[in-house]
């Protein structure tokens, strides 16, 4: 017998959709499916949904539950390859997500494209970011706010999510003295170069 969950009222005056979502959730975290059968549902739900209307509710798949699995499983090597398959059919052209996204069983466009431009694609730059790097992406904050796509697509090999990271996780720390020295680093650079271009 799987466990009981008892939900308050409050519970049920959510959204269907938001319902669905935190019973989907429990579940993973309890590592059971329940059936309707194992809910404890209040006498209440019966301003919401009929006893018939409630058991279609909850038990019938939609693509939004399909979603939210798709969303929490990891990629396989498998799923990888079919991926880069799939792509590699588009050298020189645009990529169609949707055609690839046929490709890859039980993946949609949106999770291909992002798997495929922010980890798979072999332009992606991974190496550590230079200072000359980030410099330019204090500038362009500074410039265009957290416009992250159009300031990666100035970075050669850097994708928006990185640059995104970046910021957040090491730029927007530094103090206004590690700031300048970043700034100030091109500046150097170019005075050394014509120094030796001097001599």
């Amino acid at each position: 017998m799987n466990p009981t969950f008892e939900f308050s009222f409050n519970f049920y005056t959510l959204s269907p959709e938001k319902v669905k979502h935190f019973l989907f959730r429990a579940m993973q975290e309890k590592r059971a499916l329940p059936s309707i059968y194992d809910f404890t549902l209040p006498t209440e739900i019966s301003q919401l949904f009929s006893a018939q209307e409630s058991l279609h509710q909850f038990s019938k798949p939609t693509s939004n539950d399909v979603y939210y699995q798709r969303n929490i499983r990891g990629w396989s090597d498998d799923e990888d390859n079919l991926l880069r398959q799939a792509v590699s059919q588009f050298k020189g052209r645009e990529i169609k997500w949707e055609v690839v996204a046929r490709n890859v069983p039980r993946r949609n466009m949106k999770q291909c494209r992002e798997r495929w431009e922010f980890h798979l694609n072999p332009n992606i730059n991974k190496e550590p970011f230079t200072p000359s790097e980030d410099r330019h992406i204090i500038t362009q904050q500074r410039k265009l706010g957290n416009r992250w796509t159009i300031i990666a697509e100035q970075l050669p090999g850097r994708t928006s999510s990185s640059v995104k990271n970046r910021w957040y996780t090491v730029l927007k720390k530094l103090t206004p003295k590690e700031v300048n020295q970043i700034l100030n680093y091109q500046a150097v650079i170019q005075s050394s170069t014509a120094k030796l271009h001097k001599k």
